[in-house]
């Protein structure tokens, strides 16, 4: 998540073009004089765009008031409008659009990817138009290929935003102070003092705390079956928390952005966002909460949570919570390997010492059988089996 909410971006001319081209087809396939693209503008809309001709009252770049307009019912409701004959609609008949003689009206409401409403789609026509009635459904599909048009603005522009707040990250961690690499070193120096991940994840959790101003937070790790976090530890950073810390922790909200992006997430304003229903009861307030993965081969196996930052967590905080999970991820594949060498070793030394019993067993053997030749006065079979003790 960037360091602000960046405002709505500029519609570039390859965008307004293709809106031109949906505009004209509204025309010509629904057979109204007039088809509108609207934007929404506090208490007024702006005519985005409209086509010129001798019977379109209206203009690319009008000012027009909400109040009382078919738009401002569209807006209001966030549904269509479907006026057949304003003049003979007793809702509609003293709308101001009458007097210049625009009885009909269908129009659609236009949506940013969050759901704010950007304005409408809509066509009018100086009479009741049975063919415009026909193709409502393609008035709705050219809303929503508008409606998709929003959507890649907003991917762009966040794209370009993060890689500037990652570009400022990495300038900033290249000059780090004193106190910020000896966070960094201590952590990572964890990895080879500590066989045990609880141990140097602690060590991690507490510098990652300490280098972002973090109070509270938790190191979790993926369950076999993938579908929840198996806690590790949880500090509530001495707040009241009532959760019982076993119980089990499923992979959703801001979280899962955290697993599926396999890059670190953050929020400054949580108690305000949809994520909150997700919290169990007696949950510790938080302020703000970024999310680390900790990735092994590019898989997320795990997380680092942060929270209650006393200021906004920002994208140089997102940064250094990635190189404390890259550290930690490197944490827990070291205890891994070396628990799984230490069960190696206990499975070789197990065969080791079920070889030298058989080798045993076979001496006892062979030195019974040659007792029993010198008892029936025959020369014992096997000679010199002292030299094959082991």
């Amino acid at each position: 998540m960037a360091d602000q909410k960046p405002p709505k971006p500029v519609m570039p001319n390859e965008t307004i073009y293709r809106w031109h081209k949906i505009v004209d087809l509204a025309l010509a396939k629904m057979h109204t004089p007039v088809a509108v693209i609207t934007q929404r503008q506090d208490d007024t809309f702006t005519i985005f765009y409209t086509h010129v001709t001798d019977d379109n009252p209206f203009k690319t770049g009008d000012q027009i008031a909400l109040e009382g307009s078919f738009t401002d019912w569209v807006i209001k409701n966030d549904s269509a409008l479907h006026v057949k004959d304003a003049s003979q609609d007793e809702k509609w008949k003293h709308h101001r659009l009458i007097d210049k003689g625009l009885v009909y009206y269908l129009g659609y409401p236009l949506h940013w990817p969050d759901g704010e409403i950007f304005g409408t789609i809509a066509v009018y026509d100086y009479r009741a138009n049975e063919q415009a009635d026909k193709h409502q459904d393609l008035l709705a599909e050219f809303c929503h290929e508008i409606e998709q048009d929003l959507l890649i603005l907003i991917q762009q522009q966040a794209l370009r935003f993060e890689i500037e707040n990652r570009r400022r990250a990495e300038n900033r961690l290249s000059n780090l102070t004193p106190k910020e690499f000896h966070a960094l070193w201590h952590a990572a120096q964890s990895v080879l003092a500590n066989r045990k991940f609880e141990v140097s994840a602690r060590i991690i959790f507490d510098e990652a705390c300490n280098m972002t101003g973090a109070v509270s937070g938790y190191v979790a790790l993926l369950t076999d079956d993938g579908s929840e976090n198996d806690v590790l530890f949880l500090d509530s950073g001495g707040l009241s928390c009532a959760v019982d810390p076993s119980l089990p922790m499923p992979i959703r909200g801001l979280r899962a952005d955290a697993y599926e992006s396999g890059k670190a997430v953050y929020e400054n304003d949580f108690m305000n966002t949809d994520w909150v229903k997700f919290m169990p009861e007696g949950h510790v307030v938080l302020k703000n909460v970024l999310f680390a993965p900790l990735n092994i081969k590019g898989k997320t196996v795990g997380i680092i949570g942060l929270a209650n930052k006393a200021s906004d967590f920002t994208g140089f905080d997102a940064s250094v919570a990635e190189a404390f999970g890259e550290i930690a991820a490197i944490a827990l594949s070291n205890s891994r390997t070396l628990d799984q060498l230490d069960e190696n070793n206990r499975k070789l030394e197990s065969f080791n010492e079920t070889l030298v019993d058989r080798e045993y067993r076979i001496i006892e053997i062979k030195q019974e059988v040659n007792e029993l030749c010198r008892e029936l006065g025959r020369e014992p079979v096997y000679k010199d089996i002292a030299k094959h003790a082991l």
